[in-house]
């Protein structure tokens, strides 16, 4: 998925970045979706932090910003295509 980050460059999201962005953005705690996508916690912090970077935020609060600004981009569709390709992880 490509999305634009805060200095205004064109990125390129993985599924499974946008996968753990939906299920963030939706109010699941990282726990949570380990269990879900049967990964380990660390790698859930692991894609949050590496997508943060790519998306150039330095923190929660500009992160949650920047999804909430963008989040048109993140429809229901594009989010659940993501997520069935949950075998990735």
């Amino acid at each position: 998925m490509r999305v634009i980050n805060t200095a205004g460059t064109e990125i390129r999201l993985k599924s499974q970045e946008v996968c753990i962005i939906w299920f963030l953005m939706t109010g699941m705690k990282p726990r949570d979706i380990s269990l879900f996508l049967q990964i380990t916690e660390q790698n859930v912090s692991y894609y949050k932090r590496k997508t943060m970077k790519k998306l150039q935020v330095k923190n929660n609060f500009e992160f949650f910003s920047w999804f909430r600004c963008n989040r048109s981009m993140f429809n229901s569709e594009k989010a659940e295509s993501y997520i069935l390709k949950r075998s990735e992880f």
